[in-house]
């Protein structure tokens, strides 16, 4: 989930980290934080000090929310690992 204003650089600088790493069955949901959503994986998933956030999550536990490409993409690297393995 990516939270934050979509059309800002830094949440497109997210998007292309997500765009950038191949793990198996993601799932991508973004938009803007704390808005009502029919997007339940949005639900609850706040801004760090204002900035576009992500959280990547799977078996229902997220990672730390990340707001730079480079914790991202490590993050997902991370991830996709951890379905390799499985």
């Amino acid at each position: 989930a990516i939270v934050g204003n979509t059309s800002s650089a830094a949440f497109k600088a997210l998007e292309s980290a997500v765009a950038a790493e191949y793990v198996p069955s993601l799932v991508l949901a973004g938009g803007e934080a704390g808005r009502v959503s029919q997007i339940k994986l949005l639900e609850g998933r706040p801004l760090v000090d204002g900035h576009p956030t992500a959280y990547v999550c799977r078996s229902y536990s997220c990672d730390r929310p990340v707001t730079e490409p480079e914790a991202l993409s490590e993050q997902l690297e991370n991830a996709a690992k951890v379905v390799a393995t499985v």
